[in-house]
């Protein structure tokens, strides 16, 4: 079997339009587990509490913002970063 952990992760959007996810993962294949750095940065676009990730390489994917919630849909996983 195979799992994928998110052990820490960083969300930062900054004023520019740029952002970066910083993440520390632990990926576990038949009992052998591997843990590395992930590191994502790209451009958003934002409007009225949508936004769209622009990743460096042209993938797109969406979230959504309110009360310091930021919440991001990707390939069927959805992460919620808190402020």
């Amino acid at each position: 079997g195979y799992t994928e952990e998110v052990l820490s992760a960083t969300f930062t959007l900054n004023s520019d339009g740029s952002y970066t996810d910083a993440a520390i993962i632990r990926e576990t294949t038949n009992g052998r587990a591997v843990t590395s750095p992930s590191t994502r940065y790209g451009y958003y676009d934002q409007y009225n509490g949508e936004i769209t990730f622009t990743e460096q390489g042209g993938r797109q994917y969406y979230g959504t913002v309110s009360s310091g919630r930021l919440e991001i849909d990707d390939q069927g996983l959805t992460m919620i970063y808190n402020r």
